[in-house]
C-alpha cells in the first residue's frame, strides 16, 4: 500500500483546490459556502483587523436563537467566556459557561461529533479579550488534531459576537435569562475579578524557554565588546607614536 503524501504536500494541495465561493451583502457582511481557508460559513459575518475570527452581530445572533438558520446545522454552542458572577448575573439562554483551556478541551474534544454540523459563537463581556482568545485556542487545537487532514476541522465554523454581552443585552435582552448585566468590574465582585483574571491570564501567557548557549550573557557581551575597543585602542596608540617619532627624525635630518 503506497504511503500518502506529507502533511505539508497535502496542506498545499488541498490550498490549491479551494475555490472562492462566497458573496457580498451589502457592503460588509459575507456569507459563504466554503471561504478561501477551506472553512464552511453559514451566517453572515464580516472579517475584524484583530485577527481571523469571523464576526457576527447581535442581529444575526437574534436571528438565530430565533431558528432563521436552523437548516444549516444540527448543534449550536454558544459559549459565554465570562467569569461565573458575570454570567450568573444574567446570560443568553442556553449559553455555556467555559472560561480556561480545560474547559475546551473537556467539552469539544472529549467525545467529538465527527459527522455533526456545528456552529460555535464565542462572547465575553465586549468581545475584546477572553471570547477571542478562547476562540483562537479552540481553533488551533482543531487545526492540530487535523493535521493531516487539513484544512478539514471538527469545529469549522466559530463566530464571535461582535460588541460581545453588554451590546447584546442592551438590544435584545429578551434573550437573556435573568434579565440582567453584571458587569466584569462591578464593585461588589471586585477580589473574585482579581483573582479570575490572575487565573484567565497565566492560563494564556506563552512563556518560551530560551535554549541554553543560544545567546551570549549581557554581561559576558559586554565585557567582551569592551576589551576588544581597549585592544584597539592599545594597538592605536603605539602607532601613533611612532608617526610622530619618524617625523621628528626627518626633522632633525633636514635642520641638520
Amino acid at each position: 500500500m503506497p504511503k500518502p503524501p506529507p502533511a505539508k504536500l497535502r496542506k498545499t494541495s488541498s490550498l490549491l483546490s479551494l475555490s472562492n465561493q462566497e458573496f457580498l451583502f451589502q457592503d460588509t457582511y459575507k456569507h459563504a459556502v466554503l471561504d478561501t481557508r477551506g472553512q464552511l460559513n453559514s451566517l453572515p459575518y464580516f472579517n475584524s483587523k484583530d485577527d481571523t475570527l469571523k464576526r457576527i452581530t447581535p442581529q444575526t445572533l437574534s436571528e438565530v436563537l430565533s431558528g432563521k438558520f436552523r437548516d444549516a446545522y444540527d448543534k449550536l454552542e454558544v459559549v459565554d467566556c465570562r467569569f461565573p458572577y458575570e454570567y450568573e448575573g444574567g446570560h443568553i439562554e442556553g449559553a455555556l459557561n467555559l472560561n480556561t483551556k480545560e474547559d475546551l478541551e473537556k467539552h469539544f474534544f472529549v467525545n467529538i461529533p465527527t459527522s455533526t454540523r456545528t456552529i460555535v459563537i464565542f462572547h465575553c463581556e465586549y468581545s475584546a479579550q477572553r471570547g477571542p482568545r478562547m476562540a483562537l485556542y479552540l481553533r488551533n487545537k482543531d487545526r492540530e488534531l487535523n493535521i493531516e487532514n487539513y484544512p478539514n476541522l471538527y469545529f469549522p465554523e466559530l463566530y464571535i459576537v461582535d460588541g460581545g454581552y453588554r451590546k447584546f443585552y442592551e438590544e435584545f435582552r429578551d434573550f437573556c435569562t435573568p434579565q440582567n448585566y453584571i458587569e466584569m468590574n462591578d464593585n461588589e465582585y471586585l477580589e473574585e475579578c482579581k483573582i479570575l483574571m490572575s487565573r484567565f491570564c497565566n492560563n494564556f501567557s506563552q512563556r518560551r524557554n530560551k535554549p541554553k548557549g543560544a545567546s551570549w550573557p549581557r554581561e559576558t557581551h559586554s565585557y567582551r565588546h569592551t576589551s576588544l575597543l581597549t585592544n584597539r585602542r592599545i594597538h592605536a596608540i603605539p602607532a601613533r607614536r611612532t608617526e610622530l617619532h619618524r617625523g621628528s627624525l626627518l626633522n632633525r635630518l633636514r635642520s641638520n
